[in-house]
């Protein structure tokens, strides 16, 4: 009878070693498993917190140089901007509802130019009493001087052109030295209003 009681009590007793190692290995995986949660809740509430002060910081940034923008903010200056603005504008709006294209001009004198010569000026002559004009000054290029004939030929395509018309002249010509090449210069012009209304 000894002896069975001996052994129920071992066996109780490996029962509470194995029943105290089984908690043992539960709390041990619950620590785990809290460390973890801790850590991960830690560096959450660091990675929001450094978030929140970057936003504080430019916030602050955003507030003061409102302020400063507040401060240097100039009604009188706006208002000359803007009739400087308003005055470009008139001007722009006067120039594209003109009558004539002065684009259309120049860029058929640039196709209609003879290969041996260059357009050296252009100018918009004329005051507020006299009709305006434009002159453009040729250059015969060296060692390629035919005369008056290119000049001829340019003028009358010029008139013959839809966007320049009638009205083109030669005003002057002569001849000059330009770094000891002979070079012939003339100087023709066309009213503005002629040619195609635009």
């Amino acid at each position: 009878m000894a002896k069975i009681l001996e052994l129920n009590l071992i066996k109780t007793k490996i029962k509470v070693i194995e029943t105290r190692r089984y908690f043992t290995r539960i709390s041990r995986i619950i620590y785990f498993l809290a460390l973890l949660i801790f850590a991960g809740i830690s560096y959450d509430f660091y990675v929001i917190n450094g978030k929140i002060s970057t936003a504080k910081k430019e916030i602050a940034k955003l507030e003061s140089s409102i302020v400063e923008k507040r401060k240097n903010f100039n009604l009188e200056e706006m208002e000359r901007e803007w009739g400087v603005y308003c005055g470009k504008l008139r001007v722009v709006s006067a120039l594209a509802g003109a009558r004539t294209s002065v684009g259309a001009k120049l860029k058929t004198c640039a196709n209609l130019l003879p290969p041996n010569m260059c357009i050296s000026k252009v100018e918009a002559v004329g005051d507020k009493n006299s009709k305006k004009k434009f002159t453009i000054d040729l250059m015969s290029l060296p060692n390629e001087q035919r005369g008056f004939k290119d000049v001829e030929s340019f003028i009358s395509s010029l008139e013959t052109s839809v966007f320049v018309g009638k009205g083109v002249k030669l005003e002057s010509h002569e001849r000059t030295l330009i770094n000891k090449n002979d070079i012939e210069l003339f100087r023709i012009s066309f009213p503005e209003n002629e040619g195609v209304k635009q």
